[in-house]
């Protein structure tokens, strides 16, 4: 159940009948989907209730809206990519610099989640190597990429990756290994549409609960080697890191070029000429931090 106050701001604008029928909208429709415990499924969970909130509020726009987001996904014939020496002596040895600086307080670390590594999002270091592989990334994608976000991840004991999607502001990954001492495969899945409500509203994120239409393949990343596969298509995971080992990567995100509008949220009501989406995501927000709370600010990969 959805709990949310009623504030003196908010009683005022249910006296309004248009914003009144959005809200009560939103609210039913966020009440049926109800939660979900897989980290990155914010993306699809505001996907799915939008078509469900426009049907009833707006049919006459969700062919428009469902159709703008066929950019974000991935054509079916895509093969993961792989390349050596990806990196120059410069770029690598800076990236281990960094890591060998980096003090406890500057790495947050998602242990507690059951990822086993530390992090570090959007490090200024890695902003112009972001910007410079967007034209490999591109060639190798078959469509003109935009730098979204970076991970450097600190993969430790106890290191593991669940099984997942990312969300399509990591539509393509390029994951590129910077230091490992053990073979530590990633299990990367064929292509796949974007689950349905029924899949990820039941998802529990155990690896045991792979999709069966998936085939998946194994990559295994070595000193500066990287591939390049779309997180947000393939459903992909890592088993525990062996005993002792460590695997430092690092991971460049990219969407569509001119896709910005589209990968957030907050910018569909803008975007589409919806203002009635704003009142759904709004509440979407409202009810993540209340039921769920803010336990992954940034995600991982």
């Amino acid at each position: 159940m959805i709990q949310t106050g009623m504030e003196p701001q908010l009683g005022s604008q249910l006296a309004d009948p248009s914003f009144r029928k959005s809200y009560l909208t939103a609210f039913a429709v966020l009440e049926k989907l109800g939660r979900t415990r897989w980290y990155d499924a914010h993306f699809l969970y505001q996907f799915e209730a939008a078509k469900m909130f426009l049907q009833a509020v707006r049919p006459d726009e969700v062919e428009r809206f469902v159709s703008a987001f066929e950019p974000l996904r991935t054509r079916a014939d895509f093969q993961v990519c792989r390349f050596s020496n990806v990196l120059d002596d410069e770029a690598v040895q800076q990236a281990t610099d960094l890591i060998r600086g980096l003090t406890t307080e500057q790495l947050k670390s998602f242990a507690m989640e059951g990822f086993g590594r530390s992090f570090l999002h959007n490090h200024p270091q890695f902003a112009a190597l972001h910007e410079s592989m967007a034209a490999i990334v591109s060639q190798a994608a078959g469509e003109t990429v935009e730098p979204s976000y970076t991970y450097l991840s600190l993969y430790n004991r106890d290191g593991v990756c669940p099984l997942h999607l990312d969300a399509p502001d990591a539509k393509w990954t390029l994951d590129i290994c910077i230091d490992t001492d053990v073979d530590w495969p990633i299990h990367i899945s064929r292509v796949g549409d974007w689950p349905d409500v029924s899949e990820f509203a039941s998802w529990n994120g155990e690896q045991g609960q792979l999709p069966s239409h998936r085939e998946f393949a194994e990559q295994v990343l070595r000193y500066n080697e990287a591939i390049l596969f779309s997180g947000s298509a393939q459903w992909h995971y890592r088993e525990t890191i062996p005993a002792d080992g460590h695997c430092h990567l690092l991971f460049l995100h990219y969407h569509p070029a001119g896709c910005g509008p589209l990968v957030r949220p907050r910018e569909w009501a803008g975007h589409f000429e919806l203002p009635e989406l704003a009142v759904l995501i709004d509440l979407y927000d409202q009810w993540r931090m209340e039921a769920v709370g803010p336990r992954y600010p940034d995600r991982p990969t």
